[in-house]
């Protein structure tokens, strides 16, 4: 019988770079998540996995390949609405903003950010 992942054990799966996030399909056989690493892959999943719980196992390729360490900038710590917070970081070497939640690797933007940007304007 095929193991069926639940919630919690996609979100500890381990993290892999790939061009693109992993996608939930809902087959007739059942809820599949498809994930494009160098292995490509798919594993059964529950019904209570969101696509939220998927992205806690994807990195952008780009972000892996570019990833360089902290050299300068202001970071913030900004909660979020589970109550733990994340971190924001405006980068001085480029002027841009990344942010550690799921929502940021994805979209590119998250309100993680602007409030960041409203907090530097208030200053």
């Amino acid at each position: 019988m095929e193991k069926i992942y639940t919630k919690e054990e996609i979100r500890s799966m381990k993290r892999g770079p790939s061009l693109f996030p992993p996608i939930i399909v809902n087959f007739l056989s059942g809820r599949t998540m498809i994930f494009h690493d160098k292995e490509g892959g798919s594993v059964r999943i529950t019904e209570d996995v969101t696509p939220e719980d998927s992205s806690y196992i994807w990195v952008r390729l780009e972000e892996h390949r570019e990833a360089q360490p902290f050299t300068g900038g202001k970071t913030f710590d900004i909660p979020s609405s589970k109550g733990s917070s994340y971190t924001v970081i405006l980068h001085s070497h480029n002027n841009s903003w990344t942010c550690s939640c799921p929502g940021f690797g994805f979209r590119r933007r998250c309100r993680h950010v602007d409030e960041a940007k409203l907090q530097l304007k208030n200053c």
